[in-house]
């Protein structure tokens, strides 16, 4: 698995519930959607070195994640179970 460019907690805010985290996916160039696991997208291996992955997890997406998590519950509170399983 590679690094996310787009914080995985981020992208758990589209996904279907009780989807397993899955998300529709529309990609430039293509004529049809498809559904995908959020872990399989908008990542690549060594994106960026140990060093910047380690503080962009530490210093920004961990702070705030809990936030965008209450943001969208808010906008959507019928995501509330799909957002808060064990999985994120």
């Amino acid at each position: 698995m590679g690094d996310h460019y787009i914080p995985r907690h981020y992208l758990k805010g589209f996904v279907e519930p009780k989807s397993n985290d899955q998300i529709w996916v529309y990609e430039k160039g293509k004529t049809e959607p498809f559904k995908t696991n959020i872990k399989k997208i908008v990542q690549a291996n060594n994106y960026y070195p140990d060093s910047v992955e380690s503080f962009l997890s530490r210093e920004i997406e961990s702070p705030t994640a809990l936030s965008l998590k209450k943001s969208v519950i808010e906008f959507n509170p019928a995501r509330r179970k799909s957002l808060y399983s064990p999985n994120t």
